[in-house]
């Protein structure tokens, strides 16, 4: 895809669910804020965004990106505009879960269509939401310099897209695309 905006990806903070080990999606069953070493983690990355000269914010609405998204907004004096494409992976039964049971689960249904009786995403899922947030962006804003806070699988969906890696060749660049807590990408 030809991009018509400069994207920067960035993933939230360490949360409580990073350090406990278990996953969370909307509707979140437990308080997971930023742990002080993700607030940290961000303060760190605002600084070095100030000078990116960012035009929007567009971002998660679960509470760690959220707190991820407003460490930054306030460093750069600029609104948030919270989307709901943007939210984590649809874990089902496995919300509030640990992580190890849920990527048993997402390694059985990687390349098939996920329970949708229990409503989980698989990463084509995931690839889907992105292509069509992905395009909504590139139709609604021209020449602007994006910030994007999310989550680690919708980053590398994100990332796989922009820098135009195909479906069937991104486990071949998996460590490239792994997002780690607070890392951000710039696209161009």
């Amino acid at each position: 895809m030809r991009l018509k905006n400069n994207y920067f990806l960035l993933r939230h903070g360490e949360a409580i669910s990073n350090k406990m080990e278990f996953v969370s999606c909307w509707p979140e069953k437990t308080h997971n804020p930023l742990t002080a070493k993700g607030k940290k983690q961000v303060e760190s990355v605002a600084a070095k965004l100030k000078n990116e000269k960012i035009d929007l914010i567009l971002a998660s609405d679960i509470l760690r990106t959220k707190q991820t998204a407003e460490i930054v907004a306030k460093k750069l004096k600029l609104g948030i505009k919270f989307n709901k494409k943007l939210r984590e992976s649809k874990f089902g039964r496995f919300n509030n879960k640990p992580g190890k049971e849920w990527k048993t689960y997402l390694h059985s249904i990687y390349r098939r269509p996920a329970d949708k009786n229990h409503r989980e995403e698989n990463y084509y899922d995931i690839r889907l939401r992105m292509e069509n947030f992905l395009r909504d962006t590139e139709k609604k804003y021209r020449n602007k310099n994006i910030l994007i806070v999310t989550h680690g699988a919708l980053l590398f969906a994100l990332e796989a897209m922009m820098k135009n890696i195909a479906k069937k060749d991104e486990k071949k660049h998996e460590k490239e695309l792994k997002f780690k807590n607070a890392q951000l990408e710039k696209i161009c």
